[in-house]
This record gives structure tokens, C-alpha cells and sequence, in this order.
């Protein structure tokens, strides 16, 4: 397990106290139940807008269309039906993700305990990364954004997180 409040005070001038563990593991765990009720709202009302979609769709006789030419009407319940597909694809599965993995990490699990293989090594650097990082210093250490040295804290965090992922930056030549 990595020693995370040891190498932060030898590498950091400024002083962030840990968290107590029940309080940073509780506050992420009603994170992530309340980002998996989300998702099954936004699956739901993704759902009956779809219906609605496709109903509108086969009375208009437009069924055989292409989205981009389509009417007005079944253009814009084209485009609530995809934006809502679009928020719960990328954004909610993105901080739900980073949330499973702040949440391991501050347990001290091993990253490969939690995730067997990553299918996209660039999305989870560029995409996953940083949110898992932002969660550790907000959850894990008394840091806000606005205090003094919290970019340092955020560097310092993002290299032992580099470190449980098992390397850095995958890309970098």
C-alpha cells in the first residue's frame, strides 16, 4: 500500500491533514449511489423519450429518414432522446467510474484489484484521471481549491496516483 500522508509531507512545504476514513468513505459512497440512481432515471426517462420518438416517427411517416432530415418536431425529440443517451454514456459513467476508483484508492486497494484491464488507456489518462485525483484531494485530504498549495497537493496526489495505476502518462514521448 502506498503512504500517502508520509510522502505528501516529505515532498510538500504545506501541511493537508487526512481525513478520517469513515467520513471520506461515507461521503463518496452516497456519491456513488446517488450517480447509479441517476443513471437509472436518465435510463428511464431516456426510454420513454425514445417511445415518444418513435411514435411521433411512425404517424408522421417518417420512419424511413435519416435524424438530419427530419421535421422540426421529431428533430427535437430526437435530439432530448440523444442528449439525455449522451449525458448518461459520457458524463454519469465517467464520475461514476472515477468515483469506484477515488474510492479504492483511499481504501488502498490495488488498482488491479478493482479494474482487470483498461480497454482505453488514453480515456481513462485524460478523462478518468483527473476527476479521481480532484475526489482524493477533496474526500481524502482537508483541501479546497481556493487554499494555499493546492495545485502542489493536486501534483503531488496525481503522481502516487500515477503510481497505483502503475506508471505515467502512457503517451508521453
Amino acid at each position: 500500500m502506498i503512504t500517502k500522508t508520509a510522502t505528501l509531507k516529505q515532498a510538500a512545504p504545506f501541511q493537508y491533514q487526512r481525513r478520517d476514513k469513515r467520513s471520506e468513505h461515507l461521503k463518496l459512497k452516497v456519491k456513488a449511489k446517488s450517480l447509479a440512481a441517476e443513471a437509472k432515471i436518465i435510463q428511464r426517462e431516456e426510454r420513454l423519450a425514445h417511445r415518444h420518438f418513435q411514435h411521433n416517427l411512425h404517424y408522421s411517416g417518417q420512419q424511413d429518414r435519416p435524424h438530419w432530415e427530419l421535421d422540426s418536431e421529431n428533430q427535437a425529440n430526437f435530439n432530448s432522446w440523444n442528449s439525455l443517451r449522451e449525458h448518461r454514456v459520457n458524463d454519469v459513467r465517467n464520475e461514476s467510474r472515477a468515483t469506484h476508483l477515488a474510492r479504492a484508492y483511499l481504501k488502498g486497494k490495488p488498482y488491479s484489484s478493482v479494474e482487470r484491464k483498461c480497454h482505453n488507456e488514453w480515456h481513462r489518462y485524460y478523462y478518468v484521471r483527473p476527476r479521481v485525483i480532484t475526489m482524493i484531494c477533496k474526500y481524502g485530504y482537508r483541501a479546497h481549491p481556493r487554499h494555499h498549495g493546492y495545485e502542489e497537493l493536486k501534483t503531488e496526489v496525481g503522481k502516487l496516483v500515477d503510481e497505483w495505476f502503475g506508471g505515467t502518462d502512457p503517451f508521453a514521448k
